[in-house]
């Protein structure tokens, strides 16, 4: 499933973006899920603050209060895997843009021909690198970026999902029903894998090279604390 972001002050504008992404999804059969910003900073927040998560995020660019560049600038210092596709009239914008990376410029009036061309190129960039890790828990969708996840661990029927800097009570909340064998299966090729082991006999552990961020003396912290969890020696 990809997850699209429409920001743009244009209600109407934002309504056009939408209805003719649910038109390429469908005859791409591809399951898309929208969500409408009509300015700025209720974009950033979404993702600064309440971890929304997006794929591709369609970004008008002259907008009352924060624009689509200074919102661009904002999204990208989170370090996210999104695709930016600014939406707009303006062209002489974009020597600014290039400093915020975005895929694509969509020039207003839209036509439906580049419309589609766009999106099925966005759609082909996403399939060919690692972006998200999803899961589903409690019949909601989740995504945590691949660059975040130090390592994946087992606790019986549950898997866990340790990111990089993040606090014991979030390490806690990304939790998903799985198997570790499935889960290695779903990795980016080649697996994006350092080790790969047991804690003890009721818990298995899987860290993936991104947590070259984390220190080593971490890991063993982490398994030993997980360990003394369930009664058992490391």
């Amino acid at each position: 499933m990809l997850t699209i972001a429409i920001c743009d002050d244009d209600r109407a504008a934002a309504d056009t973006i939408e209805a003719l992404l649910r038109e390429c999804a469908a005859e791409e059969n591809i399951e898309i899920t929208c969500e409408a910003f009509y300015d700025g900073t209720a974009l950033a927040e979404a993702i600064t603050e309440q971890a929304a998560c997006f794929d591709i995020i369609y970004l008008d660019i002259e907008m009352g209060g924060m624009n689509g560049i200074q919102t661009a600038r904002v999204l990208r210092k989170q370090d996210l895997p999104l695709l930016l596709i600014y939406v707009s009239s303006h062209e002489e914008y974009l020597k600014e843009l290039f400093a915020t990376e975005p895929f694509r410029f969509l020039s207003k009036p839209i036509v439906r021909e580049e419309f589609r061309r766009i999106f099925d190129d966005a759609c082909r960039r996403l399939k060919s690198r690692a972006g998200y890790f999803s899961y589903t828990y409690n019949k909601a969708l989740h995504k945590i970026p691949f660059t975040r996840i130090a390592y994946f661990e087992s606790r019986g029927r549950r898997l866990c999902i340790h990111t990089v800097c993040a606090d014991p009570e979030e390490q806690d909340a990304n939790v998903f029903y799985g198997k570790m064998n499935a889960l290695e299966r779903r990795l980016p090729p080649p697996p994006d894998v350092a080790f790969c082991g047991s804690i003890n006999p009721f818990s298995s552990i899987l860290i993936t090279s991104k947590a070259s961020a984390l220190p080593r003396s971490s890991w063993r912290t982490a398994q030993c604390c997980r360990s003394a969890r369930n009664g058992a020696r490391p």
